[in-house]
């Protein structure tokens, strides 16, 4: 989950973040009121250490703004104060430009994050799998990482739109004969079980091989469509591992 909390820096951290370059003095020397300039690089520090909007309390940031106003003016006391959301949609603006980032826009940028997430999810449709993908994505496309909640219906709609078209490709894929096998193995009427399927042989033993003979004689019959239906899902090589086709692989 994705702290909304502002970072916590020792010393080295607070130098090392709310250092400031050229074009960083400038924008900086742009704001008048001191204590907004310490605010400004505060929120600059935090943006550098992870690309999101925060919108801390004066009490959150209180050590920060000192240990910035005792570099920047060390005879100036800085004040409690808050900032209007006017003014911090400013600051951001600036930041984002100073660092080279795109604003959250959900209608530029929600689609082309979800198409990414499903071609993510061929590989683990896992939800925390899909939400370090999307904010790995945003990174690389330097785009301002949105809320939580944005990012969870972003990875609900991948999972769902995921879910929805690799459902269809299998009702039209999988031939009757494999669906009436598949059937019989998850109710339990098949010859073997899931678990005896997915075991491979412990030794090689005249037992063991035996059993590894019983599941090739299983699952030969579904091979060829087994085949087509992993074509068609553009399944990843881990996904093919626990496959049927890859465990008769193993097996000989």
């Amino acid at each position: 989950m994705i702290s909304t909390a502002p970072p916590k820096y020792s010393i080295e951290g607070q130098r090392l973040y709310f250092a400031t370059n050229d074009d960083e003095e400038r924008a900086v020397s742009s704001i008048r009121n001191r204590s907004h300039k310490c605010f400004f690089i505060v929120l600059l520090g935090y943006f550098k250490s992870k690309p999101i909007v925060l919108s801390p309390s004066f009490g959150e940031v209180e050590a920060d703004l000192k240990f910035i106003a005792k570099e920047l003016h060390p005879d100036f006391s800085i004040r409690r104060l808050s900032l209007t959301q006017k003014q911090k949609d400013r600051f951001y603006q600036k930041i984002f430009d100073l660092v080279g980032h795109q604003k959250w826009d959900l209608s530029q940028h929600q689609i082309p994050v979800v198409e990414h997430l499903q071609q993510a999810a061929k590989s683990w449709i896992d939800p925390r799998y899909l939400f370090d993908a999307a904010i790995e994505y945003l990174a690389r496309k330097r785009i301002v990482i949105p809320k939580y909640t944005a990012l969870q219906r972003i990875v609900s709609l991948a999972i769902n739109e995921e879910r929805e078209h690799s459902f269809h490709i299998l009702k039209t894929t999988i031939d009757r004969n494999l669906t009436e096998n598949i059937t019989k193995l998850i109710d339990g009427s098949a010859q073997l079980t899931v678990k005896e399927l997915r075991q491979s042989a412990k030794s090689f033993s005249a037992v063991e091989l035996e059993k590894e003979l019983k599941i090739h004689d299983l699952i030969q019959p579904w091979l060829e469509n087994i085949k087509k239906v992993t074509a068609a899902l553009s399944l990843s090589e881990g996904s093919i591992s626990s496959s049927p086709q890859s465990r008769l692989k193993r097996s000989f």
